[in-house]
């Protein structure tokens, strides 16, 4: 399973890291003025990346709005949509090398009664894992 990371470069930092760690490319703006180094993006999977991909502000926002107009599916409703009018909800123990995909809900689900209760179950979910894992004093036996 292969997921996308995604990362900003602090202003301090673009040209070192545009010239470090573009081993996967740049946008032809970051290749010109290493200094305009604003975003990464690396394919990863469970054995590390592929190299990052920097790019500059105007590409990574012209990358941006061209995913958001991609038409999905919500998972609550059934009716297609365009991404940018969704969100990504992953569970308290999402985990993409796992092969985990985050569910897509769109706008006008996401404050509806099923993924409001979806929400309520993964909360109940992490409280029921965390009093498992806190052993307490009494774990330990004395000698």
């Amino acid at each position: 399973m292969n997921w996308i990371a995604k990362g900003t470069i602090l202003p301090k930092h673009a040209k070192l890291f545009a010239e470090t760690k573009a081993d996967g490319g740049c946008c032809e703006h970051v290749e010109a003025d290493p200094e305009l180094a604003r975003h990464w993006q690396e394919e990863r999977d469970s054995f590390g990346g592929d190299g990052k991909y920097v790019m500059c502000e105007a590409c990574y926002q012209g990358q941006k709005e061209e995913e958001g107009n991609v038409e999905v599916v919500c998972r609550d409703c059934r009716r297609a949509v365009l991404k940018k009018d969704t969100v990504e909800w992953r569970s308290f123990d999402f985990s993409a090398q796992d092969g985990d995909e985050p569910l897509v809900v769109c706008n006008d689900c996401v404050g509806a009664d099923k993924h409001l209760k979806r929400i309520e179950r993964d909360n109940d979910a992490r409280r029921h894992e965390d009093e498992e894992i806190d052993l307490g004093d009494d774990y330990y036996e004395e000698d």
